[in-house]
């Protein structure tokens, strides 16, 4: 309806989007200056709206939702009264009035006619559910039912004509109307576009897919390399109930090698939202150019920069797509640039809208500026982020909330950013950690003999320890020693913090226990000890293994400490005492008078024959032969030696008169005894063997 200077539009918007907005505009199509009043739909969808103010010019006239519009109407004002239309005017108007009015398929609501003044709507109807007036009435069945809609203005009329429309029958269950809607859908075989679902009050409609990569849950599809056969599922979903629809064995044929398709293949897929609030950036196809042409570049630019300005603005863009000699484009109408409302206020919810604070934390914040205001910066926790955007990060992860004040024209707003997350520093705590390591201090650990202390802590960090040789040295620091050998060994201190580990090794050895050495020789040397003659001296070692040790005769007048043993007329039992400086070993003897005669003197003579094996034992000798004889002097032939043994055959090994020597760490006291011809008893002669 036309008056004076306003033009009033009636209809309905149906499925609105949340959050689009709708305008009515005018565009004066001389000047192609817009005049746009936004429209405010009732909770049905309907409205009423009257244009802003207009000259005398002639106008496409038309309702935009979004990204979408409905076919421009030409009005005419001349001097404030409607003139007479030509009859390619009236037809136009006509046909962009029947292409505006909403027919879905199920028809479950009312057609609704625009109300424009000069035009009637009517329609011819094969069944009775669809009344002239657009009136629908569900009955107790499914109704397929064909339709024309006419408009008529003077003696002009146009028509539109629905072909098997399904009316369903009334008090349909939820599940009755999603399958209908379901029915409704069909997906192509091959499917080489996006797939586009309706919207419908009240129902939610969402894909399921095999491949989420080839045929996303929001429709779009990706073709690659090779054909890939894909099942769909649509879900249609109303309050509680939801009912489905499969699509088995889609085939998404893989893209075309040729430039054509490819270029196809990437307008497809290209999409530019409505309200465009962000500058554009549109993405690289390789082997190709890509520009954009802007219907406006005050608003925005051919390379996609966005100037937002006092007023909402509508723009078209061109995507131009050159492959290969072979040009194709792309046309994106009326996507609108709203304007900055709100003057400062707008801008300053801008500026906070489009700031990013990005946790982890690693760098300092810096605030991007704000043109023609200031900005603020607070912090939750100064100490690890200040309020001038420095960050300092510690040993442990820390959160902090950055609150962001931007400020113009007395405008005042804040935003604020939580849970960001400001690392620790690796570097601080490896370095805490190693100072804690460092202030350990076990002193000498060489050759130890008593248990040591193992801190537990260190700098406040707890420590734990690990032996490599538990045997010889435990976790605790309890040590065992060996009877012979020194055992080297490495204690390991680790500390933790925040998920971080430093070690540190301590290198030592448990000494050998020289205690334990004695009383393993002496009980081996019992058994070797048999009776003693006299004159014979058994030259018993001072020291093994760098303790001295003291010999103690029980009968100083059969046996000296210094080995001697004296004459006697018959067997007499007596014990001597080793003692070093922590254990003393008592061995059980005796001795027995023999004759003084030439025998005598070939006792004594014995230390001559045996210093080569002495010398072998206490030297580095590996070998020694011993003696087979004795005597050949003083007019009584040679003796026969046989049958010599060791008291350590572990250590020196007899084999005849052969003897291989096998050293250990430590020395030990030997005894070798053997037969002599004409002598009673063996004859036993001690030696200290030396370490290897």
């Amino acid at each position: 309806m036309t008056n004076n200077e306003q033009i009033q539009a009636v209809g309905k918007i149906h499925y609105p989007a949340r959050g689009v907005r709708h305008y009515l505009i005018a565009e004066n199509r001389e000047t192609k200056v817009q005049y746009k009043k936004l429209i405010y739909p009732e909770q049905d969808g309907s409205y009423k709206v009257a244009s802003l103010p207009l000259k005398p010019a002639s106008y496409n006239m038309y309702v935009q939702s979004g990204v979408k519009r409905t076919s421009p109407v030409v009005v005419s004002l001349k001097g404030g009264q409607v003139q007479g239309d030509s009859e390619s005017d009236i037809r136009n108007l006509l046909k962009g009035l029947l292409l505006n009015i909403q027919v879905t398929n199920p028809l479950l609501n009312d057609i609704v006619f625009p109300q424009i003044d000069g035009v009637t709507f009517s329609i011819d109807s094969n069944k009775s559910a669809l009344s002239s007036a657009g009136k629908v009435t569900r009955g107790t069945n499914d109704e397929l039912v064909t339709f024309t809609i006419q408009a008529k203005r003077r003696d002009i009329t146009e028509s539109i004509t629905y072909n098997n429309i399904l009316i369903p029958k009334r008090s349909q269950t939820d599940e009755e109307e999603l399958d209908l809607w379901l029915n409704s859908i069909q997906i192509d075989n091959p499917l080489t576009k996006n797939i586009e679902l309706p919207s419908y009050p009240g129902v939610v409609f969402s894909i399921e897919s095999s491949n989420p990569s080839v045929v996303s849950t929001s429709g779009v599809v990706t073709r690659g390399n090779q054909d890939v056969y894909v099942n769909l599922t649509v879900r249609a979903t109303k309050g509680a109930v939801t009912r489905t629809k499969s699509f088995p064995n889609i085939l998404v044929p893989k893209k075309d090698s040729s430039a054509d398709s490819i270029i196809d293949d990437y307008l497809n897929q290209l999409v530019i939202s409505s309200p465009v609030t962000s500058n554009i950036t549109l993405p690289p196809l390789t082997g190709a150019m890509v520009t954009l042409t802007s219907s406006n570049q005050a608003v925005i630019t051919n390379s996609g920069i966005i100037t937002r300005g006092t007023t909402d603005q509508s723009i078209s863009l061109v995507v131009t797509v050159t492959k290969d000699g072979i040009t194709k484009t792309k046309i994106f109408l009326g996507l609108l640039v709203p304007k900055k409302e709100g003057g400062a206020e707008w801008e300053v919810d801008d500026y906070l809208a489009a700031l990013s604070i990005t946790s982890p934390l690693t760098s300092n914040i810096v605030l991007p500026p704000f043109t023609g205001g200031t900005t603020t910066l607070s912090s939750s926790n100064p100490a690890v982020v200040s309020n001038s955007g420095v960050v300092t990060r510690g040993t442990t992860d820390q959160t902090v909330s950055i609150t962001v004040n931007a400020t113009k024209d007395g405008v005042t707003k804040s935003r604020t950013f939580t849970n960001l997350l400001a690392p620790k520093d690796d570097a601080l705590l490896t370095a805490e950690l190693d100072a804690a390591l460092n202030a350990i201090n076990l002193g000498n650990l060489i050759n130890l003999s008593t248990n040591i202390s193992l801190p537990s802590a260190s700098n406040g960090i707890n420590v734990s320890w690990s032996s490599n040789q538990p045997g010889a040295i435990s976790n605790t620091g309890v040590i065992q020693q060996d009877p012979t050998d020194a055992k080297s060994f490495i204690l390991t201190a680790s500390v933790t913090k925040n998920g971080l580990t430093r070690t540190k090794t301590f290198s030592g050895s448990v000494a050998a226990n020289v205690q334990l050495v004695l009383a393993d020789d002496v009980t081996k040397v019992k058994s070797s000890f048999g009776t003693l003659y006299p004159v014979f001296d058994l030259s018993l070692p001072t020291s093994l293994n760098g303790t001295p040790l003291t010999w103690t005769s029980s009968n100083p007048a059969l046996m000296t400490s210094t080995g001697d043993v004296r004459e006697n007329d018959v067997v007499t039992p007596f014990t001597l005492t080793v003692s070093n400086a922590s254990t003393n070993q008592i061995i059980n003897m005796s001795t027995q008078d023999v004759d003084t005669g030439l025998l005598g003197g070939l006792l004594d003579s014995l230390g001559t024959l045996l210093n080569p094996v002495v010398s072998a034992l206490t030297g580095n000798a590996q070998t020694a032969t011993l003696p087979t004889q004795y005597g050949g002097l003083l007019g009584i032939g040679a003796k026969s030696i046989t049958n010599w043994e060791s008291s350590h055959p572990d250590l020196v090994t007899v084999q005849g008169s052969n003897v291989t020597i096998q050293r250990d760490d430590q020395e030990h006291i030997v005894v070798l005894r053997a037969k002599y011809e004409g002598i009673d008893q063996p004859i036993p002669f001690i030696v200290k063997l030396s370490k290897r």
